[in-house]
Formats: structure tokens, sequence, C-alpha cells
């Protein structure tokens, strides 16, 4: 898939997920406006409540020059993991991130690495046809090359973009991941 293909199919989901969230929020206002109409003043406004953050993400060094992304499901079972990592290029090259073990047949979406800005942009989920998983398990796994003579220590860390999807709930679900320190 190039990369203009790859953007497109990025607007795409982003048209998907907000058009969604839109309806509800409509929804949610055109029935609070029924119940005025009719004489029923709702006692309470009602919330969108806070998602609950049950899953967590992992770097863990495996040795050479691998890094297994770790999921732990927590208390919810995940449909899909978007991992956007940044390292730095002038450190690692011949950076490449492929599937793990955890998902049954999933479905790659994105897997983008930009070498100039040193950035990992992967996202995997279920089939539409598969199911949610729990537990814990290797979502992706990364690998490297270290530059010789260029440092002896670097960093991989998750940006914000980074999300993990929960079945039947719209929001991440991620509590706040941290990076990995790379002895090289």
């Amino acid at each position: 898939m190039n990369n203009r293909a790859i953007k497109q199919k990025n607007k795409q989901v982003i048209f998907l997920i907000g058009g969604s969230l839109l309806v509800v929020l409509v929804t949610g206002i055109i029935l609070q406006q029924k119940n005025t109409q009719r004489g029923n003043i709702p006692t309470t406004i009602p919330m969108l409540s806070e998602t609950p953050k049950t899953a967590t993400l992992q770097l863990e060094q495996q040795g050479n020059n691998t890094i297994h992304v770790v999921v732990n499901a927590g208390t919810r079972n995940i449909t899909g993991v978007q991992l956007v990592l940044s390292y730095d290029p002038r450190i690692l090259s011949d950076v490449r991130i492929k599937r793990g073990t955890y998902f049954v047949n999933p479905f790659e979406l994105l897997n983008i690495i930009d070498k100039t800005k040193g950035t990992i942009t992967y996202t995997i989920g279920i089939s539409p046809k598969g199911t949610s998983q729990g537990g814990k398990g290797i979502v992706a796994q990364i690998t490297y090359r270290a530059k010789q003579g260029e440092a002896s220590e670097t960093r991989i860390d998750f940006l914000a973009q980074t999300k993990v999807t929960a079945e039947g709930i719209d929001a991440s679900v991620l509590q706040n991941p941290s990076g990995i320190s790379l002895n090289l």
C-alpha cells in the first residue's frame, strides 16, 4: 500500500470515528429536547462517562535487537491496538515492526516507519468476523539495528496517538504507557 492510499485510509477511519461520535451527540441532544417539549424536564444532564482505562502496553527488550510490544487487556476484551512510537533515527536504523501472536488472524490497517522523523505507526485489530481478545500477549515485534559509535543508550517512547480499543467502548481504554531505554 503506498503512502497516498494509507493517507486516504487514515482519513476514512477518522471520518468514520468522528461521524459516529457526532451521531451519538446529536441523538442525545434530540432526546433531551423531546423530553423537555413534553414537560419532562430532566433533573440531571446526561454526561458521557469517563472510559475506564484498563489496558496496558509495555515494551520488553528481548536482546538480539528485538523488542516485544506486550498488551494486557485488563478487565475488557480488546478489539484493536494503534501504536505510535518515536525513536532516534540517528541512533537506530533498519527499524521494522510486524504482528505478534496476541490476535488470531488479525487485520493490519497501518504499518508505516518514517525513517526521517523516527516514528512507527502500526494499527492492528480483529478481523470483521473475529473475536475480541482478553489476557496478555505480544501484539507486535519491533526489530532494529544500532548504528555503531553513535550512542550507547537510546529510547523508544509511545506517543499520545497510541490507543487500545475494547469491545463495546468507543474511546481508548489504554492507561498511560511508558517507553523503554535501550542499552546498545
